[in-house]
């Protein structure tokens, strides 16, 4: 059975994350962040408002002008920051949510995946836990959002194999009662697997398909 999705661009809203660089000083993601800003740009030019766009990107340095290169601009993609959007998003009415998220991420043997904030750091690997969001999208807790479509460019590698000293609990979102939704989420890589990077073109794999597809 196919499903197609058909929204109003003017009651479109996005969150929309890109980093290249974590304070725990992790491997670098140059691209990342311009992934990020060329997705926004996509999205403004199929009429969604700025205004409805929540753009968050922590550049490397010499990427900063993407924070304020056009509208909307930038925040930097904090727990609080992340957190405090996706708060004020469940009151919004609309016909679709979508979703893209790139940077580092993870994964563990019993299905969860997670994706980190920019202000993770070894003793608190602070990240968003992408199975209770998702969940959330299809409550009652995003009632005027029933249509979603969710985009992850990160890595799923498996916690156990990361051989860290503490544990990383994830950051999970309220939920409400179950109600009937449409959700597409795609993946840059499964479980286990890491998602390929391109230091040359300083794009992620899955991000420059896509948005070539776009």
């Amino acid at each position: 059975m196919t499903y197609e999705i058909v929204a109003d661009p003017s009651t479109t809203h996005a969150i929309v994350v890109g980093i290249e660089r974590y304070d725990a000083g992790w491997e670098p993601l140059s691209g990342a962040g311009s992934d990020a800003r060329r997705f926004a740009d996509y999205l403004c030019a199929q009429g969604v408002e700025p205004a409805n766009i929540h753009l968050f990107i922590s550049p490397l340095a010499d990427h900063e002008p993407l924070v304020t290169s056009s509208s909307p601009h930038a925040l930097p993609a904090t727990r609080e920051a992340v957190m405090s959007s996706i708060t004020r998003l469940h009151q919004a009415t609309g016909s679709l949510l979508v979703c893209y998220w790139s940077g580092h991420g993870i994964s563990n043997l019993r299905g969860d995946r997670r994706v980190f904030f920019a202000d993770a750091v070894d003793d608190d690997k602070k990240n968003l836990d992408l199975n209770s969001f998702l969940e959330s999208l299809g409550s009652t807790y995003f009632a005027g959002l029933r249509t979603h479509m969710v985009f992850v460019d990160a890595c799923a590698n498996f916690e156990e194999d990361m051989q860290w000293a503490f544990t990383t609990p994830g950051t999970e979102v309220a939920l409400g009662d179950p109600l009937e939704a449409h959700q597409f989420v795609l993946y840059a890589a499964r479980q286990g697997q890491t998602a390929r990077h391109h230091d040359t073109v300083e794009a992620g794999l899955f991000s420059r398909e896509l948005l070539d597809a776009l």
